[in-house]
C-alpha cells in the first residue's frame, strides 16, 4: 500500500511539472510549434549540450539515465532534434531541471529567434 501511494505521489509531481510547463505556452504558440514541426522545425542542439554540461552530465550518462544508446542520442542530436520523441523530451526536461522558459527556448528555437 505505501509502495502505491509512493508511486502516485511521484507521478503526481511529474504531471504537475507538464502542467507548469503548458501553462506558459499559448494556444497562438502551440499551433505555431506543430506547423514548424510539420515544416521540419529545429530545436536548439547547442544550448541544449550547454545546459547537460551545466548540470553535471555528458551525453553518455544522460542517454543511460533516459534508457537510450548513446549512439540513438547521438544521432538524434546530429538531426537537430526533429526525431525526440515528447517522452524523451520530457525526461531531458526533468533531469536536466529546466525551466518552463529554458525548455521552450531550446525545444522551440524558431519560436525565439
Amino acid at each position: 500500500m505505501q509502495l502505491i501511494k509512493r508511486k502516485h505521489i511521484y507521478f503526481l509531481i511529474k504531471m504537475r511539472k507538464i502542467v507548469d510547463l503548458l501553462k506558459n505556452v499559448s494556444y497562438s504558440v502551440f499551433s505555431r510549434i506543430t506547423s514548424n514541426k510539420k515544416r521540419g522545425g529545429k530545436m536548439n542542439v547547442n544550448k541544449l549540450r550547454g545546459k547537460i554540461v551545466e548540470n553535471g552530465f555528458d551525453i553518455r550518462s544522460l542517454s543511460k539515465k533516459m534508457g537510450l544508446d548513446r549512439s540513438t542520442f547521438y544521432r538524434k542530436l546530429n538531426n537537430n532534434g526533429d526525431t525526440f520523441t515528447v517522452k524523451e523530451i520530457n525526461q531531458m526536461v526533468s533531469l536536466l531541471n529546466l525551466s518552463a522558459n529554458d525548455a521552450i527556448s531550446i525545444f522551440f528555437k524558431q519560436l525565439v529567434a
